[in-house]
């Protein structure tokens, strides 16, 4: 629901901005908890995205989140990912486990959840002879997406012909890695992403 509403904006620093969102902001139906979000985001020659979850209540709550970062990539279908070798990943509406065996090509739609990250993720894209390297923290999973050219036509947001240049890879608490926040104990989920020759 977070992606959903306007959140408050705490700081602007020349390399940072900081938002807040609680419970008194968004629709009492969309949540029913008091808690408080807090996300910074950060360029120091890489850019570092960090969202602290706070439960404000007196029970434990149960959420699910994921920092939706949308890479700018040549063609996501000749790039390759390394970092999730050996790693098992379930796929859209299908819960049954596979094992990655080497680099990720993309093909198509693809909506991969990779459990158990332990390395950095790497988008290597020789067309535009870089890589870019993602570090999760708070996250065991990590969710890379790309709604192939027939899903994006129906997505107003990107449109047929943009989808190539696109990949999200997500930091993300999903699935088994949905966290219990426990009152007044932060939980924090990360990305930082930096960019590099090959």
């Amino acid at each position: 629901f977070a992606r959903l509403v306007d959140w408050q904006v705490q700081s602007v620093q020349p390399a940072q901005a900081v938002f807040r969102l609680t419970d008194a902001d968004v629709p009492p139906e969309m949540v029913d908890f008091p808690f408080r979000l807090q996300m910074s985001i950060t360029l120091n020659g890489s850019l570092s995205l960090a969202l602290e979850m706070v439960n404000l209540g007196f029970r434990p709550a149960v959420v699910s989140c994921a920092l939706h970062t949308y890479l700018a990539v040549s063609n996501y279908e000749n790039v390759c990912l390394t970092g999730l070798d050996n790693r098992e990943f379930t796929v859209k509406d299908n819960p049954q486990r596979r094992l990655q065996e080497g680099p990720l090509h993309p093909r198509g739609e693809i909506c991969s959840l990779f459990h158990d990250i332990a390395a950095p993720i790497v988008v290597h894209d020789p067309a535009w002879h870089r890589r870019i390297t993602l570090h999760n923290r708070g996250s065991n999973t990590a969710l890379v997406w790309n709604p192939g050219r027939q899903r994006a036509g129906e997505l107003s947001d990107i449109g047929e012909n943009n989808y190539q240049n696109l990949l999200c890879v997500e930091a993300n608490n999903a699935s088994e890695d949905a966290r219990i926040l426990l009152p007044l104990n932060p939980h924090c989920l990360s990305q930082t992403i930096s960019i590099a020759e090959p």
